[in-house]
């Protein structure tokens, strides 16, 4: 990274990592990982997610669990006879349980001591400028893995009662599902780890609402990774993108661009003839929403993700790892 930005024309004293999903989730890690101090200098974290990590001891009993499923002697199997089984047996993985980690780090060694949660909590992340946020319709992920979220209210049973007033105007189970999804696993996690990191350096938290305006029937939200063709200005050159931008659409795009690109020059997101984007921070919670325009918001969601962070931390969730 900072050994060869230079060959690219970047420069090793002004690094900023960035990334969206699991890309979000590495730039945590890095600023959670010891052996990358020095390293980068800022960062940018699009739709990180609050799922456990897991622990070495979960993570050699899968690695046994995949090499027995590849015919190997799981508990004796090496990293030469891995390397000789052919991709493609990986990317057709033998059915049973315990056969993945996945989306979940491993923590407990060098390279990340503590889960990305509890580094924050502790305040041992690296203290650099951070910009952190999520998608208004993340739980599109979740629907992607054959997750309902109309079954995750479902299962709630009746203290769905206590759910209801926290999304008021959403009726429709359906949709509550996908609200309650994104804000438990994102919008949640982006804010605590916006709280808890404003504390030791400058950080700014974003909520990404804008629907690409041609998009038809026009979805709920905008989907887990959406943001990407507005953040990387590729909407001419992906062919992903189920319909054209409009006018409108590359306004946002540019507006985003110059937020991020400002952000990685300077270390503050700023963009011309946008508003400024105040920084979060528990005395003071702020949002930059994109919409159609650029918008702060104080307290958004405050009441909100407030009940739901006390649940989760009830749960358990803020330490907790899979063993």
């Amino acid at each position: 990274m900072q050994a060869n930005v230079g060959a690219f024309g970047g420069d090793p004293g002004n690094v900023t990592i960035f990334g969206e999903s699991a890309g979000a989730q590495s730039v945590l890690a890095l600023f959670a990982s010891p052996k990358a101090r020095g390293l980068f200098h800022r960062g940018i974290a699009q739709s990180p997610y609050g799922i456990a990590s897991n622990t070495r001891k979960k993570a050699r009993a899968v690695a046994i669990n995949v090499a027995s499923g590849l015919g190997l002697d799981g508990v004796r199997a090496t990293a030469a006879q891995l390397r000789a089984v052919p991709a493609s047996r990986f990317g057709a993985p033998p059915a049973g349980k315990d056969l993945s980690l996945a989306p979940g780090f491993v923590a407990g060694d060098a390279a990340l001591p503590a889960s990305i949660l509890e580094t924050f909590q502790q305040g041992r992340q690296a203290r650099l400028p951070l910009i952190i946020g999520n998608n208004s319709d993340e739980a599109t992920v979740a629907t992607a893995f054959g997750l309902d979220p109309a079954q995750v209210v479902a299962r709630l049973g009746a203290s769905k009662i206590l759910l209801t007033p926290l999304y008021p105007g959403v009726s429709d189970t359906s949709q509550l599902g996908r609200e309650v999804v994104r804000d438990l696993v994102f919008t949640a996690f982006a804010r605590r780890i916006a709280y808890l990191h404003s504390g030791v350096a400058p950080t700014w938290r974003y909520y990404f609402s804008h629907v690409q305006a041609g998009l038809q029937p026009r979805p709920p939200g905008v989907a887990h990774g959406g943001e990407i063709p507005f953040v990387m200005g590729s909407f001419d050159s992906c062919r992903c993108l189920p319909a054209r931008f409009t006018a409108a659409d590359r306004a946002v795009a540019r507006n985003v661009g110059d937020y991020w690109h400002a952000f990685a020059r300077g270390g503050v997101p700023t963009a011309p003839g946008a508003p400024d984007w105040p920084r979060d921070s528990v005395r003071r919670p702020h949002v930059m929403e994109f919409s159609d325009l650029p918008a702060p918001r104080a307290n958004f969601m405050r009441a909100r993700l407030d009940v739901l962070i006390t649940a989760l931390k009830g749960a358990g969730w803020a330490m907790e790892r899979q063993q």
